[in-house]
């Protein structure tokens, strides 16, 4: 039987497409319905990391916090994936010492009021039971509950799940509003950085002192080994995806951003494995109180 994750992963796809009809030009005109893709998808390329196109991660989310340098201003420290019209996938150090006042969705100019970014209240957060802000590492992973739900639209819609531990092929992105090198201002844009996914073993060294029992089967080791190419500060919570072979439009989330050394050097860095973790995320977002129906269908609001 599918899972839940991956029956509303074929229900949110459909927002990738939209129905063109044609007329033919006959005496008896046949009606040609053809669906096309709506979606801002370019060839995936934070240190090292390229601008994202407007519109080609709908599923990014930004967290805002009070900023205690300069109160009555917002600062953005983390990144999230929304992964259903409620609830946003996120790392749980996010909330070690402070808790974010909202969620910012279809931006990618921190910097500019004027675009179409919108902002959303939270209800909850939900930090993985087993994880420990102590020595943080382990289970670093949480989901953030909205106050309402989200009309999905061709600028904001959910990324999927990947929920088997094999991946399929090395490479990866990774995106945040990230600092684009060692001691360099955060990013006000969204920058994309294509990655290397590693076997565990390559993290183990470097992390040596970091993980007392090591890199377990529920982190993934990523970066460019080359150096100059690395999720940075920022982007902690954001996604580490792949996109659909079938639909380039569709992401699956494979990791969530946790830790690495310094940015942009060539050690790769530590995602928390998305697969470890389904049956946890399945159970908050779709338990069935608030699964409404499979076959409950949206209306795309936005072309």
């Amino acid at each position: 039987e599918d899972r839940i994750s991956l029956k509303k992963c074929e229900e949110y796809a459909k927002f990738t497409k939209k129905e063109a009809v044609a007329i033919s030009l006959l005496l008896e005109p046949d009606v040609i319905s053809k669906k096309i893709s709506v979606c801002d998808h370019s060839v995936p390329l934070v240190v090292g990391g390229v601008k994202s196109k407007i519109g080609e991660f709908p599923h990014m989310a930004a967290l805002g916090y009070d900023s205690k340098e300069n109160p009555g201003t917002i600062e953005y420290v983390c990144g999230g994936s929304l992964i259903s019209e409620r609830y946003v996938l996120t790392a749980a150090h996010c909330f070690n010492d402070k808790t974010p006042v909202h969620v910012r969705f279809n931006d990618y100019d921190l910097k500019n009021d004027t675009d179409e970014a919108e902002v959303f209240s939270i209800k909850r957060i939900i930090i993985h039971p087993d994880y420990k802000p102590v020595n943080g590492k382990y289970n670093d992973i949480a989901l953030i509950e909205l106050e309402q739900n989200i009309n999905f639209t061709k600028k904001i819609r959910p990324a999927c799940l990947w929920s088997t531990d094999r991946l399929r092929n090395s490479k990866a992105v990774a995106i945040g509003f990230g600092k684009m090198g060692y001691g360099d201002e955060q990013s006000k844009d969204l920058l994309k950085v294509g990655l290397e996914v590693y076997p565990n073993e390559d993290c183990v060294g470097p992390y040596k002192k970091d993980l007392k029992k090591g890199v377990d089967n529920s982190m993934i080791c990523s970066g460019w080994k080359a150096g100059g190419k690395d999720t940075c500060q920022g982007d902690s919570g954001g996604p580490l995806q792949v996109s659909s072979e079938s639909n380039k439009c569709v992401f699956y989330v494979v990791g969530v951003t946790s830790f690495g050394k310094a940015c942009g050097f060539s050690t790769p860095a530590i995602y928390t494995r998305v697969s470890t973790y389904i049956n946890w995320i399945e159970s908050i977002v779709w338990n069935q109180s608030n699964l409404y129906t499979l076959t409950l269908a949206y209306k795309l609001l936005a072309y």
